[in-house]
């Protein structure tokens, strides 16, 4: 019994010394752990108050050599743009228009579809209304974008340019239709070329024009009298842009943009002269609006309705125009060239043909005009995706640039002054008078329709070629007009040239 006892008595007392053990130990942990903890919260603290300084002291240094270089006016390429921001970028702008002026002018015309001569016209116009604020603009990318560069990016965005190509001009994409609306707007305002004359001079002149085209075109005095008066010719254009939506024609119908053709438009009715030049230009109706009735609206219309012009006076139009008569001049319907031809009266319908015929051939300068516009500028081949307000903008800035090569291109064409091309007039005009005539060697014109041979000289010159003339007016006065005539061609042609 003694001996169990003795080994019991042993047993507790290791096992107490072994939970004294696993005390002590578990005190030793939680010292331990209570000692990495303090030492981690003590190592944090110090590394934030390390990054708190760094920071300020890179803002500081940031600061100094900000205003270190500012000072020593050094550019802002080389400064190192803070942390989330974009620094600003110096554009050399200046490089852009050397390299446009460098081209040849063939180059030039095909990228902005303007001549040199109609450019450096329209710059010297519309350059004081385009002012921009220098000092802000270089402290901001380094040059101003000038008045002539937001001409030349305007006319290449109208040549068909996508505003991605503008970075050429190093400029901002981003800001490419402010500154082509901004130009348009100046454009329109500035360039007022599109005007239908009510006063009796203007239309006579326009009606002459008229019938040079008819004799160009015949080779003779064909359908003059047909044709007499006739001063204008028009129709409607529809202008495709992308579909609306509720929002952006909040008065209209949305559909009414959708036309019979199958695209979404806005209508244009417009009337051009012999030359292809805009006389009237006004877009604005739904695509849907027929040509009737979008002319009925028209400020020629109702200058027609309240009389303005003189009772003499004729316009072309197409057979959709027919029903308003008067002083358009619209063509014979098939309804009405079946009912001559079952009535048998054939000199009626030849008549009709006839006239038909010549009314087409001139008509047809107003669809020139609409090709001629929209070839050449490319904006138009593909839906505009402008707000319509800005829309209307840009096409009467189309039409007005278009005119402006019109005007540009008579320069070329007849290349003489208007007081010599009157003096010629009225010398044939009272030769003819006085019984005498003057044969041509292929027509009997006068006038610019003369000047249309180029010489080998630098600038165009026209060879006339007198045949014989007729003397059955007074010899005084034959020979004082036929003087004045000599004089007229000798300053135009050149002594030599018109000599031989």
């Amino acid at each position: 019994m003694d001996e169990l006892y003795a080994e019991d008595h042993e047993m507790q007392e290791l096992y107490a010394e072994d939970n004294e053990m696993q005390e002590n130990d578990d005190d030793e942990m939680s010292l331990s752990c209570v000692t990495i903890n303090s030492s981690r919260s003590s190592s944090c603290s110090s590394e934030e108050e390390l990054v708190d300084t760094q920071t300020a002291e890179l803002l500081i240094d940031t600061t100094s050599i900000l205003i270190a270089m500012i000072a020593t006016d050094i550019s802002f390429n080389s400064i190192t743009a803070l942390p989330g921001r974009i620094g600003n970028q110096h554009r050399n702008r200046e490089q852009a228009l050397t390299e446009c002026r460098s081209w040849d002018d063939a180059m030039f015309k095909r990228q902005f579809r303007l001549s040199r001569r109609a450019y450096n016209n329209l710059i010297q116009i519309i350059y004081p209304a385009l002012e921009v604020n220098i000092t802000r603009a270089i402290s901001s990318s380094g040059s101003s974008i000038s008045p002539e560069l937001m001409v030349l990016i305007t006319l290449r965005m109208l040549a068909g340019a996508s505003y991605l190509d503008m970075i050429w001009f190093r400029v901002c994409i981003d800001h490419v239709t402010k500154y082509v609306l901004k130009v348009c707007n100046v454009i329109n305002e500035k360039i007022d070329n599109i005007n239908f004359p009510t006063d009796e001079i203007s239309l006579r002149e326009l009606e002459r024009g008229w019938k040079r085209r008819l004799v160009q075109k015949y080779k003779r005095s064909v359908g003059h009298e047909i044709m007499k008066g006739v001063v204008s010719a028009g129709d409607g254009l529809a202008i495709r842009i992308k579909e609306r939506t509720q929002k952006e024609v909040p008065n209209d119908d949305v559909k009414t943009y959708f036309n019979r053709k199958g695209f979404h438009a806005i209508v244009v009715q417009a009337f051009c002269d012999a030359n292809c030049k805009f006389m009237y230009f006004h877009p604005g109706w739904p695509g849907s609006t027929n040509d009737v009735s979008a002319y009925a609206q028209t400020l020629i219309a109702m200058h027609i309705d309240n009389k303005s012009f003189p009772s003499w006076i004729r316009i072309l139009a197409d057979e959709a125009y027919s029903s308003f008569g008067g002083i358009l001049y619209t063509p014979f319907s098939s309804h009405q060239l079946d009912y001559a031809r079952q009535r048998k009266d054939f000199r009626l319908l030849n008549q009709m043909r006839a006239f038909n015929h010549v009314l087409s051939t001139l008509r047809i300068h107003i669809e020139r005009a609409f090709g001629m516009m929209i070839r050449r500028w490319g904006i138009l081949w593909k839906d505009l995706q402008f707000k319509l307000p800005n829309i209307i903008t840009i096409l009467m800035t189309c039409a007005r640039l278009h005119n402006l090569c019109v005007d540009d291109w008579l320069l070329d064409q007849y290349n003489v002054d208007e007081e010599m091309e009157s003096m010629i007039i009225d010398s044939n005009i009272q030769l003819l008078q006085t019984g005498v005539t003057i044969q041509m060697e292929d027509e009997e014109i006068i006038g610019r329709d003369l000047l249309t041979n180029q010489n080998d000289r630098d600038v165009e010159l026209a060879q006339i070629n007198i045949r014989s003339v007729s003397y059955n007016a007074p010899s005084d006065l034959r020979a004082a007009e036929m003087e004045r005539i000599h004089a007229c061609m000798i300053h135009i042609l050149g002594d030599d040239i018109y000599q031989g």
